[in-house]
């Protein structure tokens, strides 16, 4: 359902990345949302303590935070993958240790 959604905005690959062995601890899953011909994701929605949060690939600036990953992408796909501005309240989100 949301690869469909994803592809009628634009959007040719909605990917999830399973948490691997070898990650980090601090490390979870996480969906990379690519646009259509582009080689790197332009989205990335992963979930953080109890909300779910989206970040502009690109910009590395975060989106906002989500009740769910459906919430997210209802947020994100209508922009036509067009990178949001960044915020002044974004938050750096530690990836790796």
């Amino acid at each position: 359902m949301w690869q469909e959604a994803a592809r009628l905005h634009g959007f040719d690959r909605l990917v999830v990345h399973e948490r691997s062995p070898d990650d980090p601890p601090d490390v979870q899953s996480f969906i990379s949302l690519y646009r259509h011909g582009e080689q790197w994701a332009r989205w990335g929605i992963a979930r953080s303590g109890g909300s779910v949060l989206a970040w502009c690939s690109v910009t590395g600036a975060d989106i906002g935070r989500f009740a769910s990953v459906a919430d997210a992408l209802s947020a994100l796909v209508p922009r036509g993958g067009h990178v949001a501005p960044p915020r002044s309240d974004a938050e750096v989100v530690r990836a790796f240790g």
